[in-house]
């Protein structure tokens, strides 16, 4: 299952999002892009299942996002902390990734097929990627002389 897909294909939402609840924590779990899949499907060939609570913290900053991440670590490493366990966690990232398998195996199906909905990658607006003679933008010599 492991496929490689360029950056483009980074952007596109595979899944609808879950809300979900760990400890006292409430968050929203998205579906992982296609790095994690891509990431999972190898150690999978690979036959890697060293580290598995690494790779739990890998794929819950992923899923849940790198603050709530933190939070699970914290909730984890805390001793006197009767809420979650490292079972429960895999059994919550196990359920999203069943429930989510179906649409990611689909995408990467289209992906494969060269039927996926390709977007171009874009990127915000900043005020560097201005044109140098935008109206706005005073010359130099002329902000300098004003200012006398």
């Amino acid at each position: 299952m492991a496929t490689v897909v360029s950056t483009a294909d980074y952007t596109q939402k595979i899944a609808e999002d879950i809300p979900a609840r760990i400890g006292s924590v409430s968050m929203t779990a998205r579906c992982p892009k296609d790095v994690v899949w891509n990431e999972l499907a190898k150690r999978h060939e690979a036959g890697d299942t060293s580290g598995s609570e690494s790779m739990l913290m890998y794929l819950s900053a992923a899923i849940f996002g790198t603050d709530n991440g933190e939070k699970i670590r914290a909730m984890l490493d805390d001793p006197d902390n009767r809420e979650v366990t490292y079972t429960s966690l895999g059994g919550v990232i196990g359920y999203l990734v069943e429930k989510w398998g179906p649409e990611a195996q689909a995408h990467f199906e289209a992906l494969q097929a060269g039927t996926g909905n390709r977007q171009a990658r874009r990127l915000a607006a900043k005020k560097t990627t201005a044109k140098k003679t935008a109206a706005k933008q005073v010359p130099r010599k002329r902000a300098a002389a004003s200012r006398r």
